[in-house]
């Protein structure tokens, strides 16, 4: 009875060790399959998230509002706080400040779909009960992020084009122009300038 024990058991450890091997090696392979290699590239920063990295950190801001083509800016000054989340995966913004409007918050996150090959945006804020969901791409000849999206008119209901461009200027400074599409014609709504914090 022993020894018949013994034969099962050494025949229960071979089995194991073939499985383990066999195993290994599926893994391996599905490890180097095609789809997970492409899997692999879509979770891993790009040289569009190195551009997002050029907006991470703590900025002073200065914006301009027009409220139509015609009307004078108004001036709002603030903070900026922006911060790589998720392996450098995307942009988090929050920004605070104050204006003739009264306080200022807004916050919002800045991505790049790898499989998209689009930047993609989302924004909130105090001053609006939307969500603002905007993409777009990399304009080579102004070495800006453009994106667009669309909100729905506080006066009207209607849907409001919008084109949002982030330029990075150097290390210290970068802008954001907001245009609106209005009776067929668009016109700038806002302009921020971004000086980093010292």
């Amino acid at each position: 009875m022993e020894k018949f024990n013994y034969v099962k058991l050494l025949v229960l450890i071979s089995l194991l060790n073939l499985t383990s091997i066999t195993m290994s090696a599926q893994n391996e392979q599905s490890m180097d399959s095609p789809e997970m290699k492409a899997f692999m590239e879509y979770m891993t920063p790009s040289e569009m998230h190195k551009l997002l990295a050029k907006f991470d950190g703590d900025w002073e801001t200065k914006t301009q509002f027009w409220m139509s083509p015609d009307s004078p800016p108004e001036i709002s000054t603030g903070v900026a706080h922006n911060k790589l989340i998720f392996n450098g995966l995307y942009l988090q913004m929050e920004h605070s400040g104050k204006s003739d409007m009264g306080e200022f918050h807004g916050m919002g996150t800045f991505a790049y779909d790898n499989a998209a090959k689009e930047f993609q945006a989302s924004w909130i804020d105090n001053h609006g009960t939307c969500l603002l969901y905007q993409t777009g791409k990399y304009n080579e000849k102004t070495k800006s992020i453009e994106i667009k999206g669309e909100f729905a008119d506080p006066v009207s209901g209607k849907p409001l084009k919008t084109r949002s461009v982030y330029t990075y200027i150097d290390d210290n400074h970068w802008s954001m122009d907001m245009y609106i599409m209005m009776d067929g014609k668009e016109f700038k709504s806002m302009h921020s300038d971004y000086v980093k914090s010292k």
